[in-house]
């Protein structure tokens, strides 16, 4: 069962889903540009936008979801570590001019995956907890 407060982020994190790609896509633009101060920018505009997402999923919604899946919460939990990782990696080498765009087009990739997995799974749980609790 998901509680009130999951149930009023639902629609936030899927905006939030949104509102990461188009920051994501920015910054694909901005690597595609060559021009390393605008993809610096962009990166730590991203970065702000997934690291908020990521620690609020991670918070509170993975700890209820995990009294339903323990094990796929597990595993999207280790899929945010992986993210985080990732990513910062990626920020140091933006801020050493060394990331380069197929770099960034592997992260959107693995990132996509990930929201869809999480769309799939995470929250459809969700959906189908919030339909439940209405009957």
């Amino acid at each position: 069962m998901t509680t009130p407060a999951i149930q009023a982020f639902h629609a936030r994190l899927r905006l939030e889903h949104g509102a990461i790609d188009e920051a994501l896509e920015r910054l694909l633009r901005a690597y595609e540009t060559g021009d390393q101060e605008v993809a610096r920018t962009a990166f730590r505009d991203f970065d702000k936008h997934l690291t908020s997402h990521l620690a609020m999923e991670d918070e509170l919604l993975l700890p209820a979801f995990a009294d339903f899946d323990p094990d796929e919460a597990a595993d999207i939990a280790a899929e945010h570590r992986t993210i985080r990782t990732k990513v910062d990696e990626l920020v140091i080498g933006s801020d050493l001019h060394v990331t380069r765009l197929f770099a960034i087009r592997e992260l959107a990739a693995a990132l996509r995956a990930h929201a869809e997995r999480e769309d799939r799974v995470l929250y459809r749980w969700i959906d189908q907890s919030s339909m439940k609790e209405a009957s």
